[in-house]
């Protein structure tokens, strides 16, 4: 994980990295996901995106 931004407590979005280079986007809407989930995930993403 190289990226996130994040809308509120509405959108979530991941930028993944892969070995060679590539980027892909992962959007997330909070109704797809528990609330706590989807919190847990937003918090873990910053880490790991050292934002």
């Amino acid at each position: 994980m190289v990226g996130c931004s994040q809308w509120s407590d509405s959108l979530l979005m991941l930028w993944l990295e892969e070995e060679g280079g590539r980027l892909h986007r992962l959007l997330l809407a909070a109704d797809m996901l528990d609330r706590h989930v989807f919190r847990e995930l937003a918090v873990l993403a910053r880490r790991a995106a050292h934002v």
